[in-house]
């Protein structure tokens, strides 16, 4: 991570475990209610995601703040090893977190974050991330209620067209934006999600590959001529990114 980054986060105490919270975003008694449901899922929490190696949930805590929680859970003796040696994806995803909100992306806020490994240190256990809960329906589904609003969709093209040309100035790439993967508030603005696959700062032919990726990805997601298709057909534009 950058230096100013580095110097909002703080280690926290966490039942064993590798902790950290947002100095700005998070305050001492956040950080304390998160760090008792770090562990597992709390009641009550509704479930976005569950798999056999991540569960995913928005919870509201008594102190008023509604976070979204992310559990990780290495599938296999390789995974644990590598994550642990290597770099989670939980510790990806917070440290994306923290780089992009840096750079202006909209992004969740990056709230706590905690580890536990295995006696040794050479295996990872599990591990859990908060964030801010970001409101608003997917990208498809914001197209879907306004495919017929070409303004509405010049003004999303426009607002992408910005975003990927500061991840291009920055030399970052999302990884998998799908559109399940960019939100739309009521006011239109977005916030790009699941940043477990984000790449920071890579250069040469690895940047062009990773670049290339994305703008297919993104481009899958609309059907050939459709409106969506036409409105964002521009979006990757880097003309005034200085590639």
């Amino acid at each position: 991570m950058s230096p100013s980054s580095l110097a909002t986060v703080e280690p926290v105490v966490c039942d064993g475990a590798r902790a950290f919270r947002h100095i700005d975003a998070c305050p001492a008694a956040l950080a304390a209610a998160l760090a008792g449901i770090a562990r597992r899922p709390p009641p009550g929490m509704v479930l976005c995601k569950f798999g056999s190696r991540s569960v995913v949930g928005r919870h509201m805590l008594p102190c008023g703040n509604e976070v979204l929680l992310k559990y990780y859970y290495p599938k296999n003796l390789i995974k644990r090893f590598t994550q642990a040696v290597a770099g989670s994806r939980c510790m990806r995803s917070w440290i994306a977190a923290l780089e992009l909100a840096e750079i202006g992306l909209p992004v969740p806020v990056a709230l706590f974050v905690a580890e536990w490994k295995m006696p040794g240190g050479f295996w990872l256990r599990q591990s859990m991330l908060a964030t801010s809960f970001a409101p608003g329906v997917t990208l498809p589904e914001w197209v879907s209620r306004h495919s017929h609003d070409t303004d509405r969709l010049a003004g999303m093209a426009a607002r992408l067209r910005g975003h990927f040309s500061l991840m291009a100035r920055h030399r970052v790439c999302h990884g998998d934006p799908k559109g399940a993967n960019i939100l739309v508030a009521e006011d239109d603005s977005v916030s790009f999600v699941d940043l477990d696959a984000v790449h920071i700062g890579i250069s040469g032919k690895a940047w062009h590959t990773a670049r290339a990726r994305d703008r297919r990805i993104f481009a899958a997601n609309w059907p050939s001529g459709s409106a969506a298709a036409v409105a964002f057909k521009g979006v990757f534009d880097d003309s005034s990114a200085h590639e």
